[in-house]
């Protein structure tokens, strides 16, 4: 009977040792990293995928780093299984590495918030924006992005109300709308007396999103345009059309880029005016506003969330 070679043996066969070899500098690391069991899991799980979580679980004990451990298993396997398997396999872990970089990171700047302080002309509230107290007819530009799922629908009407007694009469309300519902959510706004402007397209470059329910994929999102009265005080025309980059999302998971805010905020406003977001998030529109010279008011109801805006805001004005 053959005697079945082991995973190290085999591994060294088929990349000898050679000055200046790579994979000859792989595999010694690796065999020196992990114990011969971690191999002869890599080995069985060609044939078995359980044998796979085994070999995690061993690896793991060796190198936490989930990121790390990935890319060693994948040097290990990469000319014995199929590329899109090993991708398969090691995704997850990969996605679990970022996720937990991602809650470091949310958790750091949290601590952080506790000892910046933001812009002067930054008012921000850790409240739900209906028990922000501001004064009627003083806001000039609402830009905003709440949440737009179903049962946030009769929020829109309490926003549209809270708009059209803030906002200066000509005054704009821009808000982030999902593609689902647009003419529902429009509907809440257009009711309580504002009236429907424009629309602005934002395109991300990147990967698209896909809507399962109704098969498509999302490459743009609206941004809705009302106005307080029947004419809205313009300085020169707008381009409806934004090119935007996709935001990392480490701060919040509905983050939105910069860029969209910024293109916005400066086609409605010039220095020194006011404006509000009642969904303020990570600050997103608060940094747009500090760059662009402008009063800035947020309301955010999550405590941890209006933390990494208050240290995001604090560390965008450090940085100019």
């Amino acid at each position: 009977m053959v005697k079945k070679k082991n995973s190290i043996e085999h591994f060294s066969r088929r990349f000898p040792r050679k000055q200046g070899n790579s994979r000859t500098k792989i595999k010694k690391k690796l065999i020196t990293k992990y114990p011969k069991e971690f191999y002869r899991a890599l080995d069985n799980c060609v044939k078995l995928h359980d044998a796979f979580n085994l070999a995690v679980n061993i690896g793991m004990k060796y190198e936490p780093d989930l990121h790390l451990l990935a890319s060693d298993i994948r040097d290990y396997l990469r000319d014995r299984v199929p590329r899109q398997t090993i991708d398969d396999w090691v995704y997850p872990l990969n996605e679990k590495w970022r996720m937990m970089k991602k809650k470091d990171k949310r958790r750091a700047m949290i601590d952080e918030s506790e000892k910046l302080k933001s812009s002067e002309n930054c008012q921000l509230y850790n409240a739900d924006f209906r028990d922000v107290k501001i004064d009627d007819n003083s806001i000039d530009l609402i830009f905003t992005d709440p949440p737009y799922d179903e049962e946030s629908l009769p929020l829109y009407y309490d926003l549209a109300e809270y708009a059209g007694r803030v906002l200066k009469p000509g005054g704009s309300i821009v808000t982030y709308f999902g593609q689902y519902m647009l003419i529902e959510f429009a509907k809440q706004l257009e009711d309580s007396g504002l009236k429907y402007w424009w629309m602005f397209c934002v395109k991300h470059t990147g990967a698209k999103a896909s809507f399962f329910s109704r098969k498509i994929f999302v490459g743009w999102k609206p941004l809705l345009w009302f106005v307080k009265g029947d004419q809205a005080k313009l300085i020169d025309f707008v381009d409806d059309f934004i090119e935007s980059e996709p935001p990392d999302k480490i701060e919040h998971d509905w983050e939105q880029s910069v860029i969209e805010a910024e293109h916005v905020i400066k086609s409605l406003t010039v220095p020194g005016m006011k404006v509000l977001d009642p969904f303020m998030g990570s600050g997103t529109t608060a940094i747009a506003c500090d760059r662009l010279d402008l009063q800035f008011i947020g309301a955010e109801i999550d405590e941890d969330i209006f933390k990494i805006g208050q240290s995001n805001i604090a560390r965008s004005r450090k940085q100019q």
